[in-house]
């Protein structure tokens, strides 16, 4: 059902690096995952900005009810701000 209802939006929005209300944005995700119903995102950051990812806010302002978790992967240590999660990159496997 997600897959047929919800991923094609996303993929869209994914694939098309655009918000739906800027057509001319280049933003993108890293990685979209089903999860329970709902996705997951996740943008990986390598530098010490990795608390700005504009991507990603804009997919949960624009897909909202349809985003289970959203994470940042990084070299810092694991932390919440908001509803983002922030991991170590190692910890990737517990995803």
């Amino acid at each position: 059902m997600l897959r047929r209802k919800v991923l094609p939006q996303i993929e869209e929005w994914h694939q098309g690096g655009c918000r739906k209300d800027d057509k001319n944005s280049k933003q993108e995700l890293d990685f979209i995952i089903e999860e329970q119903n709902k996705i997951t995102v996740i943008e990986v950051k390598s530098g010490e900005k990795y608390k700005k990812h504009a991507s990603l806010d804009a997919a949960v302002k624009d897909y909202t009810d349809k985003i289970h978790r959203s994470i940042v992967l990084s070299r810092y240590n694991v932390g919440r701000k908001d509803d983002v999660l922030y991991l170590p990159l190692y910890m990737t496997i517990f995803i």
